[in-house]
């Protein structure tokens, strides 16, 4: 289903927070990626985009994380509010840590790890291949790492300020969820970026 009655003008490259501020205020009609906690004033769409944050190590180094747990003693980076997304659990797993970082840019977390640099990288797996990919220009491959699920996924919405729109939205997202499309979406970008795990 598409939506011809709509023209979309985007705005690109803007934080959570600002996106958020601009939605409240007017200034944008509609902003991607709204978590459900989030202070917005007007309406969420159902589910539309999925995170699923793992930890991924230096297969070199064959460290072996499981649970939780795995993770003490180990010095971790993860990106900014990770213990606001993760989770109590994971908060308290994050204080046995030897050496605990959040970092702003996905890309600076690929090159720790990939150098060495941190024993531990959590984050979105979308993200740490994309940013693996564009930092190293081929000098690293995502065989070179194990990927290890320890997280449930996450989903964020898009917040709109007109319930119709709104409505519109979802119906559409729900039918290529039945078709299939949503699914194809993110496995042929895993495929895209190398990756030949599960």
């Amino acid at each position: 289903m598409k939506l011809p009655q709509y023209q979309i003008k985007f705005k690109m490259d803007m934080p959570n927070r600002r996106l958020e501020k601009e939605l409240n205020d007017g200034s944008i009609d509609a902003a991607a990626n709204i978590f459900k906690l989030s202070d917005v004033k007007g309406y969420l769409s159902e589910r539309a985009f999925r995170f699923t944050d793992v930890a991924v190590t230096l297969k070199s180094r064959n460290i072996v994380i499981k649970t939780l747990s795995d993770l003490r003693g180990r010095s971790l980076i993860t990106y900014q509010g990770a213990k606001h997304f993760l989770g109590e659990e994971f908060g308290k797993a994050a204080e046995t840590c030897s050496e605990y970082t959040e970092i702003g840019e996905p890309t600076v977390q690929a090159q720790m790890i990939a150098r060495g640099r941190a024993d531990v990288s959590i984050g979105d797996i979308y993200i740490f291949l994309h940013s693996l990919r564009t930092w190293s220009d081929g000098k690293f491959t995502p065989e070179q790492f194990d990927i290890h699920r320890l997280f449930p996924d996450m989903y964020s919405h898009v917040g709109f300020r007109d319930k119709s729109v709104c409505d519109d939205f979802n119906r559409a997202l729900k039918e290529i969820m039945k078709n299939g499309r949503y699914e194809a979406v993110y496995k042929n970008y895993l495929k895209k970026l190398g990756y030949k795990g599960d």
